[in-house]
């Protein structure tokens, strides 16, 4: 489409949502070293070449693809956001509940990580806690029979996705919005669930690397907890000659179980950090995310292109 456009002349700005080869690769449908891989990664440098602009979701996405693919004219950070007024306001204050209920809500494709939620359920529900945490799953997309299957037997609540209106609807119900990437899946994309999760008011469990764009989310925002599933915690470990490789590597399941198990643990037995985490979700995901926020970027990053226009023209 780059390609189209810049025949007819037009300004080009890539939204970029996820990373192509990259994605094929994480999920195992290309080998890196393939033609087809090589292919797409060809065009993919092109376009960054021919753009006027990039736009990323993350640091780490935007880090990720430029050391790989190359930059474009112009890069920036710009994050995604969802519509703040179709969101009930929650009872964020409410600690008098007996369970404490854990949602997850959307796609479970290849790019997140099935396994370390089907693990670390399974660990947590045979646990001390298991009675008094309720696990809630309205998923759908590559991994969700899969999920289902393997959890059966757990007394899990796995349904389908659901309407966007009942599902906002539903959340109001729960607490904390769980989330997860692959390690690999965290240098290509970021999950848009996370923002509307947290405009309904729930604190985030992200199951994910601690160099990903989502764990810098959380723990900026203060909104949620990370449970590390990398291998490696930090950009500059990976900064190796085997760098593709390196930011696949996973963290033990017996250590990410534990680690699980232990935050769902702190948060089940202080009540009062729950509603903390829940209130900073949900005016933290105003404040910074609104729209009028995000159109102040949108509106520089306009300007520049416009300005590099003219500098060509002249």
């Amino acid at each position: 489409m780059t390609y189209v456009l810049r025949l007819k002349k037009s300004k080009v700005i890539h939204m970029l949502y996820d990373l192509f080869p990259d994605a094929l690769e994480v999920s195992f449908s290309l080998d890196e070293n393939s033609s087809k891989s090589k292919l797409i990664g060809r065009l993919f440098k092109q376009s960054q070449k021919l753009c006027e602009a990039t736009i990323y979701l993350g640091s780490f996405l935007q880090w990720h693809a430029e050391k790989r693919w190359g930059k474009a004219h112009i890069s920036e950070v710009i994050d995604i956001s969802t519509d703040l007024s179709n969101y009930l306001t929650p009872n964020i204050y409410n600690t008098e509940d007996k369970k404490l209920i854990i949602h997850y809500g959307g796609q479970l494709g290849h790019l997140h990580d099935a396994q370390a939620i089907i693990d670390a359920v399974k660990f947590l529900k045979n646990s001390d806690l298991g009675q008094f945490v309720e696990f809630v799953f309205y998923v759908s997309d590559a991994q969700a029979a899969y999920l289902e299957s393997s959890l059966e037997g757990c007394q899990v609540t796995v349904l389908s996705a659901v309407p966007s209106r009942q599902w906002r609807e539903d959340i109001s119900n729960f607490h904390i919005g769980l989330v997860s990437l692959s390690s690999g899946g965290a240098s290509v994309c970021l999950p848009s669930k996370s923002y509307a999760m947290m405009a309904g008011g729930l604190a985030i469990l992200a199951i994910c690397p601690l160099w990903s764009d989502l764990a810098r989310m959380v723990n900026e925002l203060d909104s949620g907890w990370v449970v590390n599933n990398a291998l490696y915690t930090k950009r500059s470990d990976l900064e190796t000659p085997d760098y593709l490789n390196n930011i696949k590597k996973e963290r033990s399941k017996a250590l990410l179980c534990q680690d699980f198990y232990g935050k769902v643990k702190m948060i089940y037995q202080n009540p009062h950090e729950l509603m903390n985490k829940r209130e900073n979700a949900y005016y933290g995901i105003r404040k910074h995310f609104d729209i009028e926020h995000l159109s102040c970027k949108w509106s520089e990053v306009l300007q520049r292109v416009q300005q590099n226009t003219y500098l060509k023209a002249g």
